[in-house]
């Protein structure tokens, strides 16, 4: 377990995440603590014009293509795998099967 001052300079050297961004760990003035604060309340509360809501859109749309290929892709992972499982399982069955044959053949012919 790391101290306390150790866990302080980690966080001090690399930032604070923040949704993705790294921001730092210093001292800000009011004005630039009031000036942060409108930005942000100005990002969640603005109206999107249509370009930007077609950008969202579009980026929908290739997620959702991206998590529907992945799916198929791992049900297909999925399907070879249990046709792959059950060729074994029957290649085993057939050469034990054979072994007892040839085993009782031997012990009884």
């Amino acid at each position: 377990m790391q101290s306390g001052r150790v866990q302080m300079a980690l966080i001090h050297a690399a930032g604070c995440a923040v949704s993705g961004e790294v921001i730092s760990m210093g001292m800000v003035s009011g004005a630039e603590q009031i000036n942060e604060l409108r930005r942000q309340a100005d990002l969640s509360v603005r109206e999107l014009d249509d370009e930007e809501k077609s950008e969202i859109l579009k980026r929908r749309a290739q997620s959702a293509e991206r998590f529907r290929h992945m799916n198929e892709e791992a049900d297909k992972r999925a399907t070879a795998e249990h046709e792959l499982q059950a060729a074994l399982a029957r290649r085993r069955n057939n050469v034990t099967s054979r072994f007892l044959e040839e085993s009782a053949s031997h012990r009884y012919g």
